[in-house]
């Protein structure tokens, strides 16, 4: 009983923090409706809409949070594209970044690393490590 009160409070505490998190990020649609280049206009709405979907994920961790407290968490494992996977993520955390004044620089020397895995569980671990990554460093630090 103790154990579910301290994991529903973890959980709690974990879905504020990123609901703060995904609220303050720029989604990108004010910038976009005062661009008069279809380019940079076309981009900030793709960020937009990334960032629409990554706000709902965080909805959905929840949900798998109780899911994973009842035993019945069920990993989707496929086939992906794991050089891909970082380079959307990477892509996707890039507002992140600027807003706590940090660099990513993504180096890899080969295009595409194949393994089985759920590629919406590793996706959320790259984006947990990419935004702690930039909350906890210096301004003006590369990551």
């Amino acid at each position: 009983m103790a154990e579910q009160s301290i994991a529903g409070a973890v959980s709690r505490r974990w879905a504020e923090n990123i609901t703060r998190q995904q609220l303050s990020k720029r989604s990108g649609v004010k910038q976009a409706k005062g661009s008069n280049h279809y380019g940079q206009g076309h981009a900030l709405l793709k960020l937009a809409q990334n960032n629409a979907r990554r706000f709902m994920e965080p909805i959905n961790d929840i949900l798998d949070i109780e899911k994973l407290e009842l035993g019945l968490i069920e990993l989707k494992t496929k086939e992906i594209d794991i050089v891909e996977l970082v380079r959307r993520t990477y892509d996707d955390n890039l507002p992140y970044a600027n807003q706590y004044n940090v660099r990513f620089r993504m180096e890899c020397q080969d295009e595409k690393i194949v393994a089985m895995g759920d590629a919406r569980r590793l996706g959320q671990v790259v984006a947990n490590l990419l935004s702690n990554a930039a909350k906890f460093s210096n301004e003006n630090d590369t990551l």
